[in-house]
């Protein structure tokens, strides 16, 4: 339908977290970021409704939608790191033509907005999926095919993030209601945390450049009856 494969998740109960993950304060002492390689602790959870979930989105898809937004807005929608698939040009996006694969310049806001956008067009309810409903979709799709995503670039979740998963939130959980980070996840890292900022210097107090924006993509979610 919105031309990106698709993957029907069923409802399922299966083991959640990373027993090797490592803290925040450790990873911060090296790249002054807060982020985790894992998320603890190990649990068991439950996600009680099959889903939909999609690939990554293709950047034409995500030209498609900065073009139907106001020009003065698409610079919030955009992180403009330097291996961006997408460029704004005095607010013109362009694909970038030496770079090819899905989308990976997508802020956080852009990520939601961009579903609210499908939603619309489609007239469902596409949203961002949860951590525990990429963790299942990622254990589920090995199970199926055993293919191991090589794609570098990450994507959002629509949790909010904590340092870590709170044992008790073991059904269909959604993270905290608000924080100043936000969770996204990572092909070679599970789970990273980010400043909710367009740029993301690496050291504390370090200027923002186009080269300290990360990759990021979307995928989303529709939720099945």
């Amino acid at each position: 339908m919105i031309g990106v494969t698709c993957y029907a998740v069923p409802a399922s109960v299966f083991v959640m977290g990373d027993p090797h993950a490592k803290t925040a304060e450790t990873i911060g002492q090296i790249t002054g970021h807060s982020y985790s390689v894992g998320a603890g602790p190990v649990r068991e959870t439950e996600i009680t409704k099959p889903y939909i979930i999609s690939d990554l989105i293709p950047a034409d898809l995500y030209m498609e939608f900065l073009n139907d937004q106001p020009p003065d807005v698409r610079t919030k929608l955009v992180n403009g790191a330097e291996q961006g698939r997408i460029t704004l040009v005095d607010n013109v996006p362009t694909i970038t033509p030496e770079t090819e694969g899905p989308l990976n310049i997508a802020t956080w806001a852009g990520a939601n907005a961009f579903c609210d956008w499908l939603s619309q067009k489609y007239d469902l309810n596409f949203r961002l999926p949860t951590e525990a409903e990429w963790e299942l979709w990622m254990q589920y799709r090995m199970f199926v095919d055993q293919v191991h995503p090589g794609e570098l670039t990450c994507a959002w979740c629509s949790d909010y993030y904590d340092d870590e998963l709170f044992p008790a939130d073991n059904v269909d959980p959604r993270g905290p209601m608000t924080s100043s980070f936000q969770t996204d996840y990572g092909y070679q890292c599970r789970v990273i945390r980010r400043f909710t900022e367009r740029y993301n210097p690496r050291m504390p107090g370090a200027e923002h450049t186009r080269s300290d924006a990360w990759l990021y993509g979307i995928q989303v979610v529709i939720e099945l009856d």
